[in-house]
């Protein structure tokens, strides 16, 4: 299912536009991703098998969208003819590491914190390299070179950073001036 979303997620992006909206999405996710947020979600229990299935696939599909826009706008910066293959390969290696090394990366990322705020800034990078190779920004707002598209993966990076940061503060604030 992850394999045949992220194809299509590769294929949308050839669309006006879509690129824009996806690294807004991702830097987006890399923002939460820096968060020290431990509030626990509500989440209904299902009442049947159906609703229980319903639920996983819905959270699945949810939780999966930041490795797929992930994995497809690493792919989509790739010539045309490798994008199916480097999909195909990066679910390959994301989903086991999900799957059977969740724990371990799990306990390494509660001992080693700069895991989580180096995987923050590497979705802030695709978040910059994605939003550099929009059509619209390439033709309408600056000539995009090389060296303009790492300069936009930078700023993606910064981005999700001092946007996290900035959050976190302001969320310390709310606390202590809630005490």
């Amino acid at each position: 299912m992850l394999v045949l979303l992220t194809l299509f997620a590769v294929e949308l992006l050839q669309l006006p536009w879509l690129k824009l909206v996806g690294s807004i999405m991702l830097l987006w996710v890399g923002i939460q991703l820096m968060e020290q947020n431990d509030e626990d979600a509500d989440i209904k229990e299902a009442t049947s098998l159906l609703g229980a299935i319903k639920t996983i696939l819905i959270a699945d599909l949810v939780m999966s969208l930041d490795n797929v826009l992930a994995v497809a706008g690493t792919a989509h910066s790739a010539p045309a003819g490798v994008r199916e293959f480097l999909v195909v390969i990066g679910l390959s290696l994301s989903i086991p590491v999900v799957i059977f090394g969740s724990k371990l990366v799990l306990k390494l990322m509660e001992r080693f914190s700069i895991i989580v705020t180096l995987g923050a800034m590497l979705i802030g990078w695709i978040a910059g390299e994605m939003f550099a190779s929009e059509p619209i920004v390439e033709t309408h707002v600056v000539h995009v070179t090389l060296t303009m598209h790492y300069v936009f993966a930078a700023v993606g990076v910064l981005l999700v950073v001092a946007i996290a940061k900035w959050r976190e503060r302001r969320r310390i604030e709310r606390v202590e001036a809630a005490q």
